[in-house]
């Protein structure tokens, strides 16, 4: 909520399905802290999944809203990115693996990948912490690479700013 952010507008992919829960219980745990000037939250919905969310504190404003609702495919495939997401073992998140130096988890903490990329990036020295980080830092210059891009083209042909709408169809 800082003043060089004042009325600007935010994007996480898949924000709803996701990003949203750990935005909230942030908030909601400084607003139980400070009851004196708590953050003002309003959520839009749809399909009972948060697409929008306003937050306002101290005459300030940010909005956060959900680019999955614009585009909901592979941002990488769709955009011929410079930047491309790695992968990552989300099963293996957990406090118990905050710090953890050792072997690259195994192969089943990735969900669906092949056993030749698995191959491709084990090591008997990976970092939890590291890996982590440079996977968070690939995943917003990616998300940012696709909104530049697609912002730009919206723009160009039809004279509207992406920022407009919530969902694909509402920018049609």
């Amino acid at each position: 909520m800082r003043p060089k952010y004042k009325n600007v507008t935010f994007y996480c992919h898949n924000l709803g399905g996701y990003d949203v829960v750990f935005i909230i219980k942030v908030l909601y745990d400084f607003n139980d802290r400070d009851k004196e000037d708590p953050y003002n939250i309003s959520c839009f919905f749809k399909d009972d999944k948060i697409i929008q969310m306003k937050i306002n504190k101290n005459n300030n404003s940010v909005t956060i809203k959900d680019s999955y609702t614009i585009f909901n495919s592979s941002l990488a495939k769709s955009f011929g990115l410079h930047t491309v997401k790695s992968v990552s073992p989300h099963g293996f998140s957990s406090r118990n693996h905050l710090f953890y130096i050792g072997n690259t988890p195994d192969i089943y903490f990735y969900g669906n990948i092949s056993a030749e990329l698995y191959k491709e990036f084990y090591t008997t020295e990976w970092s939890f912490r590291s890996e982590s980080l440079k996977y968070l830092e690939l995943d917003v210059n990616s998300l940012f690479e696709v909104l530049q891009k697609a912002n730009k083209q919206i723009f160009l042909d039809y004279n509207v700013e992406m920022t407009e709408s919530l969902t694909i169809s509402g920018l049609a």
